[in-house]
């Protein structure tokens, strides 16, 4: 049975584990140590498509920085990079000429690189080996300016 500790006693109550201070209010001694706040997880955004696009940034992000990624349409792109704050932004060249300062200030606010991609002229296959060092550097850049 656990000890009962009187208001303004410290009592340790060994069957739980636990100290009891004062009226009933109880702590674990591991609690009282300072929380650990976890980093956010290192994310990339894809605006637009192709799905080839999407897939090669996928896989490249997982290996270059285990990364996740988010995809945004043009209509909702400035929301989802503004709630994600990704380390980069991949999209293809069509998509950048929409609005290029735009996308360019975009990408300033949150402190991502920007990484245009030819989608017309390259062969799909191709497009992992070319995002995999850009977003590699990317992550390094974003954790050398934060610190982490």
């Amino acid at each position: 049975m656990p000890v009962r500790a009187r208001a303004g006693s410290t009592r340790l109550d060994a069957a739980a584990g636990r100290r009891r201070v004062g009226a009933g209010r109880c702590y674990d001694e591991a609690m009282a140590a300072p929380t650990a706040i976890p980093q956010a997880a290192a994310t990339v955004v894809v605006v637009g498509g192709p799905r080839e696009l999407i897939e090669a940034t996928r896989l490249a992000a997982g290996i270059a920085a285990a990364a996740r990624i988010e995809t945004a349409e043009l209509s909702n792109a400035a929301t989802v990079i503004a709630t994600c704050k990704p380390f980069a932004i991949v999209m293809s060249e069509d998509v950048y000429v929409f609005d290029a300062a735009e996308f360019d200030a975009l990408a300033r606010d949150v402190n991502a690189t920007l990484l245009k991609i030819d989608t017309q002229g390259t062969d799909p296959s191709k497009f992992e080996r070319i995002l995999m060092p850009k977003l590699g550097r990317a992550h390094r850049q974003r954790r050398a300016a934060t610190g982490t």
